[in-house]
């Protein structure tokens, strides 16, 4: 019987990008002129896992930052070559991908404006997938950018999507697909909650022993 793909997400469930996400918003902020930035890295990333968009951080914490130059530094700097090698894997999701492997082909989905750094991210980090697809998150709703790339890649209902965001549930959803949320990741488990996925886990290792 041929094996069916495992659809991942790769920023959250597989990688750790807290790193990268907090050092683009300290330096935008302080390169604004922002001296004594409110958000130390674990506020920063609990609000981002609330929801929280750059313009809602300048509402709340930055009144005298103009929210579209955030937005826009955000947008140019988030994926630049240093900002990327901050990234790390998360430690218990290496070992859930080879545990993976065994049950089918993975499949990393992503939105990247620069997919094509992908694979050599990977290969820095020692992870080995069998297909990358990536779209830019600047094309449109996400979760609709997501679905394109499955339905091109032949996913049908009953395959497994793993995310840690709305875009991969909703994405998944509209395939029929099978999701499953992962809370160590961009969105807390009350948000993913809200997404009604199938099965709601901590991280990419609990999927594992689910499916396993």
């Amino acid at each position: 019987m041929v094996k069916r793909p495992l659809f991942l997400d790769l920023d959250g469930p597989i990688l750790d990008v807290r790193l990268r996400y907090h050092s683009v918003h300290a330096h935008i902020v302080a390169s604004l002129g922002v001296q004594d930035d409110p958000l130390d890295l674990a506020a920063f990333w609990e609000a981002k896992r609330a929801g929280a968009s750059g313009r809602a951080l300048c509402a709340a914490h930055y009144p005298a930052v103009d929210p579209d130059e955030y937005t826009a530094r955000w947008i140019a700097e988030i994926e630049a070559p240093e900002r990327l090698r901050l990234d790390e894997v998360w430690e218990t999701a290496r070992a859930a991908l080879d545990g993976l492997r065994e049950r089918g082909p993975l499949v990393v989905i992503t939105l990247r404006q620069h997919g094509e750094r992908v694979p050599g991210e990977l290969a820095r980090l020692g992870l080995e997938v069998d297909r990358v697809l990536h779209a830019s998150p600047l094309d449109g709703p996400g979760w609709n950018s997501k679905e394109r790339l499955l339905r091109a890649e032949g996913a049908r209902e009953g395959d497994w999507i793993v995310g840690d965001t709305e875009v991969d549930i909703r994405a998944g959803k509209a395939l029929g697909m099978r999701t499953c949320g992962v809370s160590c990741g961009i969105r807390n488990g009350e948000l993913l909650a809200l997404e009604d996925p199938d099965r709601l886990v901590d991280d990419l290792a609990a999927f594992a022993n689910l499916v396993g």
